[in-house]
């Protein structure tokens, strides 16, 4: 795991002040087995989200708490008929590849992008 969380202070589009929790890590899976070339036994995830809290003081009991406010996320060399029932396992060797670079989707500051997403 690779990354950072910020907290700022915030408004929201009615006016209301939150605070704001921005977490941007990139998550590594290991897994065991044979490796026919370097890192393709790894499932690589990179996730962006956005969190708001609301004083207290200013919403109703309901609406207080953590908000996901906004999330972004790719996967790279993930099995595609595991992660559709939402378990993580790496690519089978016939699963078809999408382009781009599988290096650049370990370094958090890259931003999300959809290399070897499911699609």
């Amino acid at each position: 795991m690779s990354g950072a969380t910020t907290v700022d202070a915030s408004v929201d589009d009615s006016g209301l002040a939150v605070l704001e929790i921005d977490t941007n890590y990139v998550w590594v899976y290991p897994f065991t087995g044979e490796s026919k070339k370097p890192g393709d036994r790894l499932v690589v995830v990179h996730d962006q989200l956005r969190w708001w809290v609301y004083h207290r003081a200013d919403v109703k009991p309901t609406s207080a708490g953590l908000w996901l406010n906004h999330s972004a996320a790719s996967v790279t060399n993930i099995d595609c008929a595991y992660a559709g029932k939402q378990f993580i396992a790496p690519a089978p060797p016939d699963q078809k590849r999408v382009a781009g670079s599988t290096r650049d989707s370990f370094n958090p500051d890259n931003p999300v992008a959809p290399v070897g997403t499911c699609r």
